[in-house]
């Protein structure tokens, strides 16, 4: 999903943003980061700055805690109608990607 470096300047990424993708335009992309430039993405509006959280050897974004009563902004349905995450089942992937723990 991610590599190990950033994009800005090819230190090792600790962090990655939610970017939109180029070639497929209203959908994204995860963008590693290095710490330094994850803080100045941090200052940018709509900005999803997140630690990487390494499982099984492959980078995925952290998980965030909410309500599984919570509705999901891309198809409309709870976070409980979302699938498991596969890697970790106590996990759930939304539609934009995001892994919430219900």
């Amino acid at each position: 999903m991610m590599s190990g470096s950033c994009e800005e300047c090819g230190a090792a990424a600790e962090f990655c943003d939610r970017v939109p993708c180029e070639d497929a335009p209203g959908t994204a992309r995860y963008m590693p980061l290095c710490w330094l430039h994850a803080c100045g993405r941090r200052q940018v509006k709509g900005s999803t700055v997140r630690p990487i959280l390494v499982f099984e050897g492959v980078g995925y974004l952290d998980f965030d805690r909410a309500s599984g009563l919570c509705v999901c902004p891309e198809c409309g349905r709870q976070y409980y109608d979302h699938p498991q995450f596969k890697h970790a089942t106590y996990l759930n992937q939304l539609c934009d990607g995001r892994l919430v723990k219900l």
